[in-house]
């Protein structure tokens, strides 16, 4: 297996999701790396702010192709 964050052959890349999927250990919502270690870092999914620029990003680029 490569270092965090490199690639993984698709038996590794499963690794996660099978667990996730079947272990009674995890809980929803939060992130694991590698597979059934909880990750500690904060989610920037919940920095409001962080989230607003982030969706004016998106409008700004998917302007053009908007109906």
């Amino acid at each position: 297996m490569l270092a965090k964050g490199g690639l993984k052959t698709p038996e590794e890349g499963s690794w996660n999701q099978l667990w996730a999927a079947t272990s009674k250990d995890n809980v929803s919502g939060q992130y694991y790396e590698p597979v059934g270690i909880l990750e500690k870092r904060t989610s920037k999914s919940k920095d409001e702010e962080l989230r607003e620029e982030l969706w004016g990003w998106t409008a700004l680029q998917l302007k053009d192709y908007t109906i």
